[in-house]
């Protein structure tokens, strides 16, 4: 291929901005300009990096020529030095030892004296390597600055919390965004009248505010912003970190999350007693009665979705397309003259995809309690008063159905096995046969049950596959398979004539 291009590589951290103009960008194109042109390489472009660390391999050009090179369309790759390219010695040796060599890529470092086109760069492994053993004891020693200054009380978080703003003559002091606050003393003053912070994530939608992610970026306060569908959506997560925030009584928390290296820089919470809370640091946005009243607004909220708003089938209702977990809530249903509310289920991937502006994994198989408890217990009264009326035939019928099971991740394949032992010997096997030996005893103690409890679910359904509605308008058509413990998917048309 004779239309490769040489690729003249730039990066600067922000680190290596305090070493002076030697690392800068405009020295370092002009320093790789020269070369190409007294060396002979020509049709090459000129990329950099600007502000991103060399053990972050996720930068766009560096992705951007990567790609070129995977492609074929790159004959060498030019740097400064080899710590331009990176600073992870394993990672830089992948590249320049083995991807490099296998699409025939020359890599040249020219402060370093690296030409893989020469066969004297033994001294490249160890260059590679004291670069990461510099990021390493600078990673130490910012650990330790950081360290310092969070004890003694300077806030750490680079990013205000969405509320306030940072001052203008102290960066690290935080002073309040009047129009953002008000937003916050809103959403504190809901929550401590009990509505939920779904509900309220609604009705900021609904009032069309942009979410704090936006908002920063729209008001200059970070420089970034992360990919999203809707600037003006709000979900249940971002109500529930604003709910969270101790900085809205006045205090600065040092220490909520911390990292494992320089390698692995994901943040994990801490828990609450190894954080270091300091009072009174920067003007309030919520009194404290006001904090309370919405924290034990929440706490009883918890409470009581622990109990009475439990969903009959939670745990045991399943999406048939993607095998999640179905998710219980409850919706308001606005009528004429009444507010009704409303148990539904819908898949728990969707959900998710939904409330973090994900592609969607999943549709959304809904279906109300109402509806799935109707079809539930229709079909375990089918099978009772069958069960009941003609026991030794319902056996027989299941075990010469070869019992149909639906395929899943656990395998239930043993009942088929104790169904066809059960002819020989029918006392003993009764009792092995636990599926079958529940179903039947919930038959007899159950049989003309009104309503469907959640101690028989819990004891002779395994799980209730949901399947997206066939014809969702007019009269809805939805398939439900409920799978017995056990026993497995009973065929209610072929057992039941």
């Amino acid at each position: 291929m004779t239309n490769k291009k040489t690729y003249l590589y730039g990066r600067l951290s922000h680190e290596d901005e305090h070493a002076g103009d030697s690392n800068s960008i405009i020295n370092q194109r002009k320093i790789l300009l020269n070369y190409a042109e007294e060396n002979g390489l020509f049709d090459y472009e000129f990329i950099c990096d600007d502000g991103y660390s060399g053990t972050d391999f996720e930068r766009p050009a560096f992705k951007k020529m990567i790609e070129d090179v995977e492609a074929g369309r790159v004959s060498a790759v030019v740097v400064k030095d080899l710590s331009r390219f990176g600073r992870d010695y394993l990672r830089v040796g992948i590249y320049t030892e083995i991807m490099f060599l296998k699409y025939g890529v020359r890599f040249i470092a020219v402060y370093d004296n690296v030409d893989t086109e020469r066969d004297d760069n033994d001294l490249a492994p160890m260059m590679n390597l004291f670069n990461e053993w510099f990021v390493k004891t600078t990673s130490k020693k910012i650990r330790a600055v950081m360290q310092d200054k969070g004890r003694r009380g300077e806030r750490l978080a680079v990013i205000p919390p969405y509320g306030y703003r940072k001052t203008e003559t102290a960066p690290k002091k935080l002073a309040i965004d009047d129009e953002s606050a008000e937003v916050v003393r809103k959403i504190f003053r809901m929550c401590s009248e009990g509505v939920s912070p779904a509900a309220i994530a609604r009705a900021m939608t609904r009032e069309k505010l942009l979410n704090p992610t936006a908002y920063k970026y729209e008001k200059k306060i970070v420089a970034k912003l992360r990919p999203m569908r809707d600037p003006r959506l709000w979900n249940a997560t971002t109500l529930q970190r604003i709910l969270n925030t101790r900085e809205y009584l006045g205090a600065t928390v040092n220490f909520k999350t911390w990292t494992k290296s320089y390698k692995d820089n994901r943040p994990r919470y801490n828990p609450i007693e190894k954080q270091l809370v300091f009072e009174n640091t920067h003007p309030p946005i919520i009194e404290k009665p006001v904090w309370d009243a919405a924290q034990a607004a929440r706490v009883r909220r918890s409470a009581a979705s622990r109990g009475v708003c439990r969903g009959l089938f939670e745990g045991i209702a399943y999406c048939s397309d993607c095998e999640s977990k179905l998710y219980f809530l409850h919706r308001e249903l606005r009528l004429k003259y009444e507010t009704k509310s409303l148990g539904v289920y819908s898949c728990s991937e969707y959900r998710k995809a939904l409330q973090y502006q994900l592609p969607p994994g999943c549709t959304c198989h809904y279906i109300t309690e109402d509806a799935l408890s109707g079809y539930v217990l229709e079909n375990i009264r089918k099978v009772f008063n069958y069960a009941l009326s003609h026991e030794r035939e319902f056996i027989k019928k299941i075990t010469e159905s070869g019992n149909r099971r639906t395929p899943d991740k656990r395998g239930r394949a043993e009942g088929v096995k104790k169904i066809y032992e059960f002819e020989a010997e029918p006392q003993k096997n009764k009792t092995l046969f636990g599926g079958l030996d529940r179903l039947l005893a919930a038959a007899h103690a159950c049989g003309g049950l009104g309503e469907l409890p959640r101690a028989v679910a819990d004891g002779i359904i395994e799980r209730i596959i949901v399947h997206e509605p066939e014809r969702a308008r007019g009269n809805r058509i939805q398939r439900v398979d409920v799978i017995y413990s056990g026993v497995g998917l009973l065929d209610i048309g072929a057992i039941i004539p």
